[in-house]
């Protein structure tokens, strides 16, 4: 925003709170990379030459790959299942169904890109860290423009887009320190909640709404139904354009 000319203050005007939002959704579908939001070059041509860049320079040079081709079929997957749940298990069921002919190796190319920084992923929350270790996890890119530039129709993924947005801002908030480890949570019943930072002391829910109305009711039944574990003092929905205390 500050990039932009934009003054971030405690309150704005409706007109400048429309045009925040309007940087916001460019930033959703673009993405923060410093080329970009200063306008240097194209996005399609960067996303091309970033996409090639991670798979040949940052994955398969790095770490003596000889099938480019799996590496970049891997970052569709991945990019394809942002913000869900991704399981290696069944990218390599559906490339087999397919016949064809990948080995197990698979298996260790998703923590490939996560070193490359491509992506994140996010372990399920339990008191059992072996339990929490075996959970499938969620994955977010490094960046919302990717997205947008490999699965078409991400876009009209807002819900998706913002969750993937705010876990950027705890990871960098973890990297300063700010913030401890990061999980989500889900419970047997199928209750979940967004994210779940430093043990359960803070519970972060996010949703597109625009108003009160619009907050599903599940958004605040799974806050508060895994709040009677975690007993936190910290609860948020991260919401479009509401705003309530």
């Amino acid at each position: 925003m500050k990039l932009k000319g934009f003054e971030v203050k405690e309150y704005h005007s409706t007109y400048e709170k429309s045009a925040i939002l309007g940087r916001l959704s460019q930033y959703l579908r673009n993405g923060g990379f410093p080329r970009l939001v200063l306008g240097q070059v194209d996005p399609n041509l960067f996303f091309r030459d970033y996409l090639d860049s991670v798979t040949y320079r940052d994955i398969v040079e790095r770490f003596n790959i000889r099938e480019a081709w799996l590496i970049r079929t891997l970052l569709r997957f991945v990019s394809a299942s942002f913000a869900t749940p991704f399981s290696i298990n069944k990218v390599y069921g559906t490339l087999r169904s397919q016949a064809i002919s990948v080995s197990k190796k698979v298996y260790n190319y998703t923590n490939y890109a996560e070193q490359a920084f491509f992506c994140f992923t996010l372990k399920r929350f339990d008191f059992s860290q072996r339990r929490s270790e075996l959970s499938t996890p969620k994955v977010y890119l490094n960046d919302t423009g990717p997205i947008n530039h490999l699965i078409p129709g991400a876009h009209k993924r807002t819900d998706r887009l913002m969750d993937n947005a705010v876990l950027l801002q705890l990871k960098q908030k973890q990297f300063l320190g700010k913030v401890g480890e990061i999980y989500y949570y889900k419970d047997q019943q199928g209750h979940e909640v967004d994210f779940v930072t430093d043990s359960g002391k803070c519970l972060i829910q996010v949703t597109y709404a625009n108003g009160f109305d619009e907050v599903d009711r599940r958004e605040w039944r799974n806050l508060i139904n895994a709040n009677q574990i975690f007993k936190s003092k910290r609860l948020y929905i991260i919401t479009w354009d509401y705003e309530d205390g």
